[in-house]
């Protein structure tokens, strides 16, 4: 319901339900809630060995997995290191353009 001076009456969200309740999108829940800390392009490109263009090119062109949040583009190494393993980052897979 909005106030007259425009602002807006959220309801309040049990967190420590929300937190025990949310799940992995594909319903696998070993995925729910994880504490795993988000990392920036930089520090992918440091943790793989390559430069930062490449993680950014990668996630444009190759499928990298990344979330945005905000205005900024951020990962988790699990599934960066998972993506690697099953060949994204494979020179044959490589983009020809």
């Amino acid at each position: 319901m909005e106030k007259a001076d425009g602002h807006v009456n959220l309801p309040m969200i049990d967190l420590k339900r929300f937190r025990t309740t949310l799940s992995h999108p594909s319903g696998d829940h070993k995925h729910a809630m994880n504490t795993e800390p988000w990392v920036t392009a930089e520090q992918v490109a440091q943790h793989l060995g390559v430069a930062k263009d490449t993680v950014y090119r990668w996630r444009e062109r190759r499928g990298l997995p990344a979330h945005k949040i905000g205005r900024l583009w951020k990962f988790q190494l699990s599934e960066v290191n998972e993506w690697v393993r099953v060949g994204g980052a494979d020179e044959e897979a490589r983009d020809h353009q």
